[in-house]
């Protein structure tokens, strides 16, 4: 119920200006860029010879994205009918573009807290990934294509995978 009252007044405030901005800004959280992003972040981590770092990542991304396919064609939950300001083609939970910008932003955030760099550089960083991961799981919301719920739960299932992945690499 909190789900459709929510992208209802989600529709019924929607601006051609906003609908353009947040356009763009979902897609930051698309599969192919996120996946070229986690390559180059991969080559870089590898070049400093930081391989649990590297394998981290890997675990996080493909983990991630691995699983919220599996449990989209689990779920098979529909998209928002007669909202949508853009075109999807895939079931709505979990959202994608919320988990994988958890994963790979969040995860970024972890290896920021790892750096030797001062303590408000890595806040200020951290608050711009933070601010980017709520945009593209707003954007979704936003744009009419996700359910509250299949925002929220995507954004979960890659702090697990972020977690997973920390945990695995051996840094608490």
């Amino acid at each position: 119920m909190i789900d459709q009252q929510f992208a209802t007044w989600l529709f019924n405030i929607r601006s051609p200006g906003l609908v353009d901005f947040f356009s763009s800004i979902t897609q930051l959280g698309g599969s192919v860029l996120i996946a070229t992003l986690a390559v180059i972040i991969a080559t870089i981590l590898i070049y400093q010879k930081k391989r649990l770092e590297m394998l981290g990542l890997i675990i996080t991304v493909a983990g991630s994205g691995a699983s919220m396919l599996a449990i989209k064609h689990l779920i098979q939950r529909p998209r928002p009918v007669g909202i949508a300001a853009i075109v999807e083609d895939s079931y709505s939970f979990p959202s994608g573009h919320g988990t994988l910008s958890m994963a790979l932003y969040g995860y970024l955030i972890y290896l920021l807290w790892l750096t030797k760099w001062s303590r408000a550089i890595k806040i200020c960083f951290a608050i711009l990934l933070a601010v980017l991961i709520i945009l593209v799981g707003f954007s979704r919301l936003y744009l009419g294509v996700h359910y509250l719920t299949d925002v929220l739960a995507g954004l979960a299932l890659g702090a697990v995978w972020i977690w997973f992945a920390v945990r695995l690499a051996g840094r608490r």
